[in-house]
């Protein structure tokens, strides 16, 4: 069984129901954002002392691109030194601080995205604004995981770069999307994280659109950069999650439950060919 983030929901949704005989005791791969999801359930599970979090060190432990995203969340230095100037398949990097986004380091990152699209196909012009969408994703995670902005809870963010398809991620264990939006007043009547995707997703809510007059919003550009790349994202905060299918010729949206994981995280699959689908790190 190849470990895409669908399967991680349902494992996190066997897992609450105590089925834990039914999960597979190895799988085939694993995908950036199921990775992504996955290392932020480990840690669920490790606060929890669940004895799940025994299956999930065996199913990173097999593939070391999807352990290193479970390590890198928990602080851990990178495996090996990325060359500066590289384009490499594969990369991901903690989110510090709001001052980590402005650094030589968190520039060189996203350049190497970028190097890496271009060197798989990808237009210059499109590969430079994938690599702004990535670096708002991640900037959210300094904006909104805490009650502090400027001060993220733990957070990554990484990509995963191929023959004309990309995929990338950016996950933290934070507050969620509901608190963040219940700290300003205007927010307050969202009952759910369902409907608190809702609103920051496709409505653009944020703290951000009350303090600050003008803001659009976190997401407000996203759906625009990747309509006319068979883009699919899939946002997933506490026990909500929707996917914005583009697949077909304009977003298909879907919402559903989601068994619950504090914080948020978000992968965005692109391709400039048709119909793509995740792929194994």
């Amino acid at each position: 069984m190849l470990l895409t983030t669908a399967a991680v929901d349902h494992t996190r949704t066997l897992v609450a129901n105590n089925r834990l005989a039914m999960l597979p005791k190895m799988v085939t791969g694993i995908t950036l954002g199921a990775a992504f999801e996955l290392a932020c359930t480990r840690r669920l599970w490790e606060a929890e002392f669940n004895p799940a979090v025994e299956i999930a060190e065996r199913w990173f432990e097999a593939y070391p691109d999807a352990e290193e995203v479970y390590h890198r969340l928990d602080g851990a230095a990178p495996r090996q030194p990325v060359p500066l100037f590289s384009s490499p398949r594969f990369e991901v990097e903690r989110i510090v601080c709001r001052e980590y986004l402005g650094t030589t380091g968190a520039d060189a990152f996203q350049m190497r995205f970028r190097r890496s699209l271009v060197g798989n196909e990808f237009p210059n012009n499109l590969a430079l604004a994938l690599s702004k969408v990535f670096f708002e994703m991640a900037d959210n995670v300094v904006q909104h995981s805490t009650e502090i902005e400027g001060e993220p809870a733990l957070g990554i963010w990484g990509y995963h770069v191929e023959s004309r398809w990309a995929s990338f991620a950016v996950a933290d264990v934070g507050r969620g999307v509901l608190r963040s939006l219940h700290s300003v007043p205007d927010y307050l009547g969202i009952r759910s994280a369902k409907e608190a995707l809702d609103a920051a997703i496709r409505k653009h809510a944020s703290r951000r659109v009350t303090l600050q007059p003008g803001h659009k919003g976190s997401f407000s550009t996203l759906d625009k950069r990747l309509a006319d790349l068979n883009g699919v994202l899939r946002f997933r905060s506490d026990d909500a999650r929707l996917m914005l299918d583009g697949r077909g010729g304009g977003y298909e949206t879907t919402f559903a439950n989601s068994a619950h994981l504090p914080g948020f995280q978000l992968v965005v699959i692109c391709a400039l060919d048709p119909k793509p689908t995740e792929r194994p790190l």
